[in-house]
């Protein structure tokens, strides 16, 4: 055999050799990249499902904001909720009385709701969660003496549990949602 013979056979062993390790690598990290991926999409599905409430206890709201009616009377609260962290189911637990009657339970991160209040100017609020913020705005009441809703122009602040206020633009946009909602649109 020549030296040209011997350096062909050598390199179709040294081809052969380096297809069978690319062969045996591709196979082990390919495996790496399968965990690594299913992990990653575990991760992602984890962060995406909400947890269950763990209801604080009611804090009782006092203000000047809602009408000075005796007895029991409606209001339309508009609620906003958010979290930074994305378990944190979004609910509120709105109650008129303190031995929390008559207790209403929304979701959501825009709601608006009726309430009814027995207590003059005061409410109860329950969250699912300690780490929930939330804004609760008086949108209109009911007059209990001639019995029609009066509309407030411009909601009013009734509470605010939060690190920093919700901007004012994902507000109305929230608004804006429910309302095309509401409407069929």
């Amino acid at each position: 055999m020549d030296f040209g013979q011997t350096l062909q056979i050598l390199a179709a062993i040294f081809t052969i050799a380096g297809v069978l390790l690319g062969v045996a690598g591709s196979i082990v990290s390919d495996k790496g990249y399968r965990e690594t991926f299913q992990q990653v999409v575990a991760q992602i599905k984890d962060s995406r499902k909400r947890g269950r409430p763990s209801w604080t206890p009611y804090v009782k709201v006092q203000t000047k904001n809602l009408p000075p009616f005796e007895g029991q009377y409606y209001v339309e609260l508009d609620c906003k909720m958010w979290s930074e962290d994305n378990n944190v189911p979004l609910m509120l637990r709105i109650a008129p009385e303190a031995n929390y009657g008559f207790s209403n339970t929304i979701t959501g991160p825009s709601v608006i709701c009726k309430q009814l209040l027995s207590e003059k100017q005061i409410f109860y609020v329950s969250a699912s969660s300690p780490d929930l913020e939330y804004e609760i705005y008086l949108k209109s009441w009911r007059d209990p003496f001639i019995e029609t809703w009066t509309e407030l122009a411009n909601p009013l602040l009734l509470y605010r549990k939060a690190k920093r206020p919700l901007s004012q633009p994902v507000a109305e946009k929230g608004i804006k949602r429910f309302h095309q909602r509401r409407e069929g649109n």
